[in-house]
């Protein structure tokens, strides 16, 4: 019996003493050892194959810079970087706190850009962009949303 867990070898041939396998792993497979039995005409033998299993890393998703907006503006963020994963990405989603929000928020999940829309009401917020991959593992980036209520915004332009 093998110690190794979520670890299966597939298409095992042997020719002429040559043993040679595919071998998978599932999101939660641990290193350890797959039992296997080799039978030719000189016999047959058992044996251990050692197999050694890197953890599956969480996606990656790059920084995103603050946003400033106004009441009733749009504004599109990018991330430093798009979603990407060792296996695949499986969903990128995006939320916004405090409760309150009136406008519209999307997230382009091939990208990770962020677009706010109608934003209202005045004030200071939070969004949070997730992205998770085939193995259930997520990365969260977490960036300020400021609406203000001036015509002008602080740096003088409208």
């Amino acid at each position: 019996i093998g110690t190794a867990t979520g670890v299966i070898a597939t298409q095992v041939l042997n020719s002429g003493g040559n043993v040679t396998a595919r071998v998978a792993a599932n999101c939660t497979a641990t290193s350890g050892t797959i039992p296997f039995q080799i039978i030719d005409p000189q016999g047959f033998s058992f044996g251990q194959l050692p197999v050694d299993v890197t953890a599956n890393s969480p996606p990656s998703l790059g920084a995103y810079p603050a946003a400033l907006t106004g009441v009733g503006s749009s504004a599109t963020v990018a991330p430093g970087s798009p979603p990407a994963d060792n296996g695949s990405v499986a969903s990128v989603t995006v939320d916004i706190a405090p409760a309150g929000y009136t406008g519209t928020i999307s997230v382009l999940p091939a990208t990770g850009v962020v677009t706010v829309g109608a934003t209202a009401p005045a004030g200071l917020w939070t969004i949070s962009v997730t992205a998770t991959d085939n193995c259930g593992v997520s990365t969260v980036r977490m960036f300020p949303l400021e609406i203000s209520a001036d015509v002008v915004f602080r740096d003088g332009y409208e």
